[in-house]
């Protein structure tokens, strides 16, 4: 009987280790085998597991410990980049398909929590698809500065292509708002959505779901209030300096001081350092600028620094995108941009980067001060 007993508890012991697991099936074609394929934690800008493919299929195991995360599956060959999303807790999930279906048409199987958000991917990967279709073409010429109409024409398509996306998500998040799907894309649309529906959609969230980390980061949204817009006094706030030192942005005022939202691995945001260089070199006496990295990673912030060798003041939170201070500036792409007058008022506010663009609105603001 004891040894009966004993056998019983070892069983219920594994199966509850086993339940507390992720695991991770990938049977991927179109990769040779030794490829190695990494799982990113979206929210916390980190790897947190690695697994190297065998006869057309690898297997990542771990455990989770914050509820279900948003995962970015990737890999690289020498010509292309590949990823998918995926979005799970402590489940078994398959994930199927080839390399010609990522991103956005894998067959991701096994999860409940990303059943749900399978919906959603129904309806949008044809539209993200031909949104990275016209990217992929005018980007190229953006760098190059080239062909102005043409990037116009495909910037013009990509907006009505963003508004048809929005659309459809906001509606997903109406009818599945007490899942965890819909609490990750009411987060991910809260800018862009009246605080009055996002309170009542908050209002209406039951357990488990409230107490879920984007649920929280919805709470503190709410909290701060209306982001800030052009003409608005600024938002103070104390954040980490390279040395470990807290520093206000209060410090700043008196002159212009133009706050850069930025991201380590954001191409845009490195292709603005230059221009934030020779700004900073030409009007040091008039002008400062403060950068608040929303990266999650204190290491992949000091890279982003030991890399770009900043002039001027560079802080860090730790919050990523739940940050009350990106919350409060409305930030909701990278770079963004907001240059505060010398008395602290918001006069120019932007998001992306345009060759020139800062350097002409700034000599405007300084003649105009003048």
């Amino acid at each position: 009987m004891k040894k009966l007993l004993a056998g019983i508890l070892a069983c219920c012991i594994t199966s509850a280790a086993t339940a507390q697991q992720y695991v991770i099936k990938g049977k991927i074609s179109g990769f040779k085998n030794g490829t190695k394929f990494w799982l990113k934690d979206i929210d916390l800008d980190r790897v947190v597991d690695s697994a190297v493919m065998t006869s057309g299929v690898f297997t990542m195991k771990g455990t989770f410990t914050d509820g279900p995360r948003s995962l970015w599956l990737h890999t690289s060959t020498k010509d292309s980049f590949y990823y998918c999303n995926l979005f799970m807790g402590n489940e078994t999930v398959t994930v199927k398909g080839s390399s010609k279906d990522m991103p956005f048409f894998m067959q991701i199987t096994g999860s409940k929590i990303q059943d749900v958000e399978n919906i959603l991917n129904r309806q949008t990967g044809l539209l993200y698809h031909s949104r990275d279709s016209l990217t992929s073409i005018a980007i190229p010429l953006m760098n190059k500065n080239e062909n102005p109409e043409l990037q116009k024409s495909i910037w013009k398509q990509v907006k009505v292509l963003d508004d048809i996306t929005d659309s459809v998500r906001r509606a997903f998040v109406m009818k599945y708002i007490n899942s965890y799907a819909g609490v990750k894309e009411l987060f991910y649309l809260k800018s862009k959505m009246d605080t009055a529906v996002i309170r009542s959609l908050y209002n209406t969230l039951q357990s488990p779901y409230k107490d879920y980390h984007h649920a929280r980061a919805i709470q503190t949204f709410l909290l701060v209030g209306k982001p800030l817009k052009k003409g608005d006094r600024f938002y103070d706030f104390e954040a980490t300096d390279s040395s470990g030192n807290r520093r206000r942005l209060s410090e700043m005022v008196g002159k212009y001081v133009l706050l850069d939202f930025t991201e380590t691995y954001c191409g845009p945001c490195i292709m603005a350092i230059g221009e934030m260089k020779a700004l900073i070199s030409k009007y040091n006496d008039k002008l400062a600028i403060v950068s608040f990295n929303v990266d999650a990673s204190r290491d992949t912030w000091l890279k982003g620094m030991k890399r770009d060798r900043p002039d001027w003041l560079y802080l860090w939170d730790g919050k990523g995108w739940y940050s009350e201070i990106v919350m409060k500036y409305g930030v909701t792409g990278y770079p963004s941009f907001f240059l505060l007058d010398p008395e602290g008022k918001i006069v120019f506010a932007s998001s992306g980067y345009g060759k020139n663009e800062l350097s002409s609105v700034i000599e405007k603001q300084l003649m105009a001060a003048k």
